[in-house]
């Protein structure tokens, strides 16, 4: 009798086992389609930070950099740096990858 409600237990803590299992599929699933809703409505202001570092590359000179790729040069009668920061971490935070 003692085998059966062993087997009776184990069915049990595997049903258990598997309701949490799908639980965590659900939360993970919603916590990617946030992190891809988030990424769609960053993706403009990368896409323009991107471009302005191009120009900025463009316009000062010999400078190399792996992560810009310099576009055809235009006539430029002003210059402009923007200087983009962080306003929540610490400077070693962003600078140390």
């Amino acid at each position: 009798m003692a085998h059966i409600n062993e087997v009776k237990l184990r069915m049990k803590s595997i049903k258990e086992t598997r309701q949490i299992t799908n639980a965590m599929k659900l939360i993970s699933a919603a916590k990617l389609k946030k992190a891809k809703r988030q990424l769609e409505k960053a993706s403009p202001y990368f896409e323009k930070v991107r471009d302005t570092m191009a120009d900025i590359l463009l316009r000062s000179g010999k400078i190399e950099n792996k992560y810009f790729h310099a576009r055809e040069e235009k006539e430029v009668k002003k210059k402009a740096y923007i200087v983009i920061t962080g306003d929540k971490a610490l400077p070693e935070a962003t600078t140390t990858a």
